[in-house]
């Protein structure tokens, strides 16, 4: 439950590009492993930042799917019967295109007939390309300053601030903050 890989037999899993870096974790030898080339897609898992960790420090794409949206029938869970926070499977990949081919090709298969726990949504294209909300040209996003409980750092917020000026710049606009609330009630 860290955002390192290391293994008691291995050591140590890192960056391939700068092997003074950490390849992030818990999925960060898939995120090296896809980062060198060596594979132009993986699987990952994640609970707490496992596949998004690995996709930042690698420079790489990643997807954490809502949970039961990619099927884990299968699939060793290190968290088995863990119920309170669920983990769920994610691709990460060089591409978009990449992680939007594994998800269409994995709904293609309807999942839901041989998982139970899969939920039975397949693939929309319309959903995709954002086409109820304008073809994603103005979209409204919510910012959470804070929880009521845990406020981010300052360099986390100075970075909220920023990635929020941006969304601005481009036509799109922010919910009110507010405590707690969805923003699509808001926008």
């Amino acid at each position: 439950m860290s955002g390192e890989t290391i293994n008691n037999l291995y050591g140590r899993t890192v960056m391939p590009h700068d092997r003074d870096l950490s390849s992030g974790g818990s999925s960060g030898g898939e995120g090296a492993l896809i980062a060198m080339r060596g594979s132009p897609l993986g699987v990952g898992s994640d609970i707490g930042g496992s596949i998004r960790i690995p996709a930042g420090f690698n420079g790489l794409y990643g997807l954490r799917p809502s949970y039961h949206r990619i099927p884990y029938g299968g699939a060793t869970n290190s968290m088995e019967g863990f119920e309170a926070i669920n983990s769920v499977l994610g691709p990460l990949s060089t591409s978009v295109s990449a992680l939007k081919i594994f998800v269409q090709a994995v709904l293609a298969g309807e999942p839901w007939r041989y998982d139970p726990n899969a939920s039975h949504r397949p693939w929309s294209e319309s959903q995709y390309e954002l086409e109820e909300h304008n073809g994603g040209k103005k979209l409204c996003f919510g910012m959470m300053w804070t929880d009521g409980l845990v406020t981010p750092t300052p360099p986390i917020v100075r970075g909220m601030k920023i990635m929020k000026e941006k969304l601005e710049a481009q036509g799109h606009t922010g919910a009110p903050t507010v405590f707690l609330r969805m923003a699509s009630d808001l926008c």
